[in-house]
């Protein structure tokens, strides 16, 4: 289970926004180039490397599926990662 402080909420959309620079400030590495615009794909290409969580793409935007808030109350402490800081630095 990922933490991402910061992230954009929107009620009405239903994918969360993330700057990639934010998490590249927190020494996560983000492959955000699209699979089909790279010869040879791995599992690592458009992908936020921590854990390796895989992208999705909808038009122009990057995303992943995120949990519920039901899933995260009842994840363990021990499960969850912080992807981004708490508060802007």
């Amino acid at each position: 289970m990922q933490i991402l402080h910061q992230a954009i909420y929107i009620l009405d959309v239903d994918v969360n926004l993330i700057r990639p620079m934010q998490l590249r400030d927190n020494y996560v590495e983000v492959n955000d180039l699209p699979k089909s615009m790279q010869d040879n794909p791995t599992i690592s290409i458009h992908a936020i490397i921590a854990l390796t969580i895989t992208l999705s793409l909808k038009g122009i935007v990057s995303y992943f599926t995120v949990s519920t808030k039901e899933d995260w109350e009842n994840s363990p402490l021990e499960k969850r990662f912080d992807l981004t800081y708490e508060s802007p630095i």
